[in-house]
Order: C-alpha cells, then sequence, then structure tokens
C-alpha cells in the first residue's frame, strides 16, 4: 500500500486579521495579539464544479461520500459507479457560503483496485497551510501513484490558479520499514490558468 498527499496552494489568496468576538478572544488578543486567517478567492460553486472536471479527466469518478461545511451531503451505501458528477450536482444547489469546506471521498470503479482519495478544500485556513489537499492510499506500485498524483497536479493547474504544489509518497513495507520517496512536480512558468 502507498500512500500519497498531493497539497496545493492557489493564487489570489489573502491574508485577513480575525477580530476578537468575544471577552476570551479579546484577552488573548490583547496579550498574544490578533490572529490571522488565510482566505481564497474562489467560490463553493466554482471550487465544485472545476474539482469535478478534475477528476472526471483522470478517470476518477467513483464518488464514496461528500461533506460540505460539516453536512453529508452525498453518500453511496450501494457503491454506484461514476456516480461524481451526480454528487457534485447535489452539492452545487447547496447554499454558497463564504468560508465553506468541501471534502470529497472517491474510490476507483475496479473492484480490485482498493485505493481510495480524500480530497479536502478549505476557503479560509491558518497562514502556512495549503487549502487544497489530496489524500491518497494507493493500492498500486509507487511509479502508479506517482504517476497518478501528477497527472492530477497537471489538471488542478489546467482548472485552478495554482501558485505551487507538493506531493509526498510513502510506501509500506510488510516488515514495518518505510521507504519515503518525497516529489515536488516543476512549477510552470506559464501564468495561465483557467477558473470555469
Amino acid at each position: 500500500m502507498t500512500r500519497g498527499v498531493l497539497r496545493v496552494s492557489l493564487k489570489g489568496s489573502k491574508i485577513e486579521v480575525e477580530e476578537p468576538q468575544n471577552f476570551i478572544e479579546k484577552f488573548k488578543a490583547f496579550f498574544l495579539g490578533k490572529g490571522e486567517v488565510v482566505k481564497e478567492d474562489i467560490t463553493q460553486y466554482q471550487y465544485l464544479q472545476q474539482i469535478c472536471e478534475v477528476f472526471q479527466c483522470v478517470g476518477m469518478q467513483n464518488i464514496l461520500a461528500l461533506e460540505l461545511n460539516g453536512k453529508e451531503l452525498y453518500y453511496d451505501e450501494e457503491n454506484t459507479p461514476d456516480d461524481l458528477k451526480k454528487a457534485i450536482s447535489i452539492a452545487l444547489e447547496s447554499p454558497e457560503e463564504e468560508g465553506f469546506h468541501a471534502r470529497i471521498e472517491m474510490c476507483p470503479s475496479d473492484k480490485d483496485d482498493d485505493s481510495s482519495i480524500v480530497v479536502n478544500m478549505y476557503s479560509a485556513h491558518d497562514v502556512g497551510e495549503f487549502p487544497l489537499v489530496v489524500d491518497a492510499d494507493f493500492g498500486v506500485s509507487v511509479m502508479e501513484s506517482k504517476e497518478f498524483l501528477t497527472k492530477v497536479d497537471a489538471k488542478l493547474r489546467e482548472k485552478f490558479l495554482v501558485s505551487e504544489s507538493e506531493f509526498d509518497l510513502d510506501e509500506d513495507d510488510s516488515d514495518g520499514e518505510n521507504s519515503e520517496e518525497e516529489e515536488t512536480p516543476e512549477e510552470e512558468t506559464s501564468e495561465e490558468g483557467k477558473e470555469e
């Protein structure tokens, strides 16, 4: 089993100072200073639509669950194949929220492949964290895992305004030892990005 994580930063983000909302927060702010949060320049609708297109392009369309802002909107009890677009369509009908968090869990349509993918998108997050994270457990080799994450990274760059990305791969050995491989995809010099 190979574990991989793809982390993506987006262009257009801005750091905002969080104003304390209650006495305890004001007390902490007095001694520690006000907290900072990174806000992403993307709407809930744009994200859902574009992430659907990305994973359709790489052939990962079998969704297990979709959560939006802490609410489970879709759960595939019957393992219906190729239902990503259906689940995203349900999510697109949800009210727009400025501070959104979307979590999508997917797996291959091939029942013999026990890989799983979890995609998290945060429209607001702490400084130094990534707004878009793809966590994967692959039932395939490290090389195939690397190829898949590289393909996902390339498609994300086509659909989103990506500023940088990185990914890690860890292969679990049966004897308990781990061999680690860290890769950073080559950054593209082109400034082109699409928001559809």
